[in-house]
Parts: structure tokens; sequence; C-alpha cells
């Protein structure tokens, strides 16, 4: 059984899990940097001459977007570095057709080098978005919890127990009743 909470004060949650006897599991902390064409403007986009060979697809995507001498936001695209534990994504995403998409996994070493290749090519940093996801589990109920915090505020809670009876007591420790929550499966 699996329930989905909206939480204000992801910290509070915390707190509780925690002064329950809770155990944290783990804790990942992803970010997020997109990128845009200089200026928002597509005429200074140029594909380096000694680009590292997993930026290929991604540079010669985002010359395509260049030619329509359009930024890649009013083209529907979206270009983004995201860093994954040890691994980095970046994606050239297609917001209208999300098959059309092109990305590359790296290595967390590489993202200095990759970022400064999309700022010699014309690119820059127009939004950071950070997030973590955590990971806790409460014995007495066989429940855990996954609490995705994004940029400090906004906050997802999924709470998961075997069965109802444990769902309710999960849930209790924390504040919350049946009634407050959407069941999704």
């Amino acid at each position: 059984m699996t329930k989905h909470l909206s939480i204000s004060y992801p910290s509070y949650v915390i707190t509780d899990i925690l002064a329950h006897g809770g155990k944290e599991l783990s804790r990942d902390i992803h970010q997020i940097e997109y990128f845009d064409f200089r200026d928002s403007d597509a005429q200074y986009f140029s594909l380096p001459k000694h680009a590292p060979h997993m930026l290929e697809t991604i540079l010669k995507g985002s010359a395509k977007c260049a030619r329509k001498n359009k930024n890649l936001d009013e083209l529907g695209y979206v270009l983004q570095l995201e860093d994954v534990n040890d691994q980095c994504v970046i994606s050239l995403v297609d917001t209208k057709n999300t098959q059309n998409m092109i990305e590359q996994t790296f290595n967390k070493k590489d993202w200095a080098t990759v970022e400064e290749v999309l700022l010699l090519a014309g690119m820059e940093a127009v939004g950071r978005r950070e997030y973590q996801t955590l990971t806790y589990s409460y014995a007495p109920c066989t429940a855990t919890y996954t609490l995705t915090i994004v940029d400090d505020d906004d906050a997802l809670l999924t709470v998961k127990a075997p069965n109802e009876e444990k769902m309710i007591g999960a849930l209790t420790i924390i504040g919350y009743s049946m009634a407050d929550v959407e069941e999704i499966d």
C-alpha cells in the first residue's frame, strides 16, 4: 500500500520519524543546471573545435535549434545538466514531444569540462534546481518513507506499508490520518 502527501515543512516530518525510532536509509542530493543561448541570442552559438566526443550529439542538436535564431524556450526545448549521485546526465529535451530527447551520461568529475564547453559554444546557465531524496524506515510498522524536497520548499512524501493497519500506524507518527492522503496503489 502506497500513500502520497504534499508537505509544507519537511523538517517536521523528519523529526517525527526519527523521534519515534525511525532510521535514515539514504540521502541523495541532485542538482540540475539549465542552459540557453547566451543573452537568448542564438547567433553567437558555435560548435567548439575540440569538444569532447560525448557532447557531439548534444551540440549538434543545439546547433539545429540555433539556426532558427530563437532561444531554446521559444522553440520548446530544454538543455539541462543533472548531477545524479556519481554520474551526470546532459539532456536536450523537446518539451512538446518528450520522445525526441538527446541524452548523454558521464562521470561527475567531467561536470566542469562539460559546463565549460557549453559556455564556449555560446550557452549560458539560466537556472538551477536542487532537490533531495531522503529515505527512512520505521520498523514497528514495516514502513518506508521517501521524502523528495525541491529547492528547500515543496516536498512530496511517499509512505509505503504492507497493509492498511501498518499504514495507519506509519501515518500517525508523523501527525497525519488516512483522510489526509491520496492513495496511488
